[in-house]
């Protein structure tokens, strides 16, 4: 089922990407099955710094970043994700909104400390963001 967040963002701002090259949170929501095709794993990727901070304090050692969205609508489409990609790996980060900035603080609570799974939601988090960008005017 396709968004309809992103449908009305898509034509009310005449707005047509190239969804090849959008990543596989953009494709899954617009329907796209097939967005691993385009992966060429020969291919190396340059790696680009991710922008999370490793931090601490006296409880526990988390990641955070902080998301400036220019927008409400594109605020409501990013916790929509968010809380989506959450509740698939049952891993939920902790959320602080003020206007249009997004922070997120990830940790596991049972190790008070950060895990895989909080380094593989991180990436998938910018992917989110990288797809905004993309419809972003």
């Amino acid at each position: 089922m396709r968004s309809r967040i992103i449908e009305n963002i898509l034509k009310n701002n005449n707005v047509n990407p190239d969804f090849k090259n959008v990543n596989s949170a953009m494709r899954r929501l617009l329907g796209y099955t097939d967005y691993n095709e385009d992966i060429d794993d020969n291919n190396p990727i340059d790696p680009k710094p991710s922008g999370w901070l490793q931090s601490s304090d006296s409880q526990k050692n988390y990641l955070v970043k902080t998301y400036d969205l220019s927008s409400k609508k594109f605020v409501m489409y990013f916790l929509s994700e968010l809380y989506d990609l959450s509740s698939q790996h049952n891993h939920y980060p902790e959320i602080h909104i003020k206007e249009n900035e997004v922070t997120v603080v990830l940790y596991t609570e049972m190790m008070n400390d950060v895990s895989d799974v909080d380094i593989s939601l991180s990436k998938q988090i910018d992917d989110i963001i990288e797809d905004i960008d993309i419809i972003r005017f």
